[in-house]
């Protein structure tokens, strides 16, 4: 029984003396983790900068660049298209279809504003970090950056055509900025733009230089393009007439025969496809779904979607007699999925029920992973795609 007693009476004295050691040595139990990326030791390797830039292009995938905010703000905005789906379904969106949002505006044009600027934070964190890494190839490192820079010129030129001045943000803030940002004028933000593009254009391959696994990425053509579209959006006629022919005399694209095998797999990445957004075809849950086409997909039989952004009335009367792109741009009910697969039944509850072809006869894939599951990287979008929300394409031909 004593030398039990002793025993605990020892213990108990050991463990006091660890613990008043301890608060002594502020060191003792300060272990440094080992394996863990976090924001103080990333930028250490090539790797953490592709996947920095990686994650950059995953915002381009995120709901409130791909789903209802996007195609709000795009096309039921517009004559081209219908809010669709369910009268009662998503009924903020009519805002859109009538011009009659107020200062309580729709969640969307707010969400809108959030996913932008979520893009151009992980731009800016790329563009900011890449630099510090000690040890990668030059050329790389010049293009990685380019490649953040043409994101963030497409996040600012969709913001500043929506919103006017807006705040200018090129860098990772600190916590006390965050509120601190003032607009910046109009004029300011296509400076920004335009310098973006212009260094994208100097370090960035042409779309046939790349590795076939990494088809897809930002490329020259892809920053000429959009340094095009920039110009005439500014009324600068003759630099986007430069950059356009730059981008024709490249030799790289040409449109296809067909127009109907553009948003087919056939035509993923095709000679007509100047930059669009990657995906792969994996059957998921909703969280992993690919919003673009689940939200606009046929709704009841065969059931691929929600059935919103519709074709209207204006968009279908535009098209000739005859013209073969009509029938590539909707789909009606009793027709045929391009697939083959099934027919479109009459859903009574769809008003104005025709479907947007490009997504409508494909199913809800997710994303592949890449690299450690991190906030810094978690997804890439340099998959194969059978699923894309295009954001450029050789002509907009959807109207004649």
């Amino acid at each position: 029984m004593r030398n039990q007693y002793f025993f605990r009476m020892t213990a108990s004295v050991m463990l006091v003396f660890m613990f008043a050691n301890s608060c002594q040595n502020g060191d003792f139990l300060e272990v440094k983790p080992q394996g863990v990326i976090n924001a103080n030791n990333y930028f250490q390797t090539k790797d953490h900068a592709i996947w920095s830039v990686n994650a950059t292009y995953n915002a381009l995938r995120d709901w409130n660049l791909t789903s209802l905010p996007w195609l709000a703000m795009t096309d039921i905005v517009t004559d081209d298209a219908v809010k669709g789906s369910f009268p009662a379904d998503a009924q903020r969106l009519t805002a859109f279809d009538d011009f009659s949002w107020d200062p309580g505006f729709p969640e969307d044009i707010r969400n809108s504003w959030r996913g932008h600027y979520q893009g151009i934070f992980r731009a800016n964190v790329a563009i900011d970090g890449i630099p510090k890494v000690p040890v990668m190839d030059e050329t790389l490192r010049k293009r990685l950056i380019a490649e953040a820079k043409f994101l963030r010129a497409h996040f600012y030129f969709n913001l500043v055509r929506w919103f006017g001045d807006l705040p200018l943000i090129t860098r990772p803030l600190t916590q006390d900025e965050f509120y601190t940002q003032t607009r910046a004028a109009v004029a300011q933000v296509y400076q920004l733009i335009v310098s973006d593009l212009v260094e994208a254009v100097a370090n960035l391959p042409e779309k046939s230089a790349y590795a076939p696994e990494d088809l897809g990425r930002a490329t020259k053509g892809a920053a000429r393009g959009l340094l095009a579209k920039v110009h005439l959006t500014q009324k600068d006629y003759a630099n986007a007439e430069k950059y356009a022919l730059e981008v024709i005399n490249s030799n790289e694209y040409a449109l296809l025969t067909d127009y109907t095998k553009i948003f087919l797999p056939e035509g993923e990445n095709s000679s007509e496809s100047v930059f669009e957004i990657q995906a792969t075809a994996l059957e998921a849950s909703y969280a992993g779904a690919t919003a673009w086409n689940m939200v606009q997909g046929v709704r009841g039989t065969p059931n691929l979607g929600w059935g919103f952004n519709l074709p209207s009335d204006d968009l279908m009367k535009a098209f000739e007699f005859g013209d073969p792109r009509r029938d590539a741009t909707a789909l009606l009910v009793g027709e045929a999925l391009p697939d083959g697969s099934a027919l479109v039944e009459d859903n009574p509850q769809i008003e104005n029920e025709r479907y947007n072809q490009k997504p409508g006869h494909l199913h809800m894939p997710c994303c592949k992973t890449m690299g450690p599951a991190t906030s810094a990287c978690c997804v890439t979008p340099m998959c194969c795609s059978l699923l894309r929300k295009p954001l450029m394409k050789m002509a907009k031909r959807n109207r004649p």
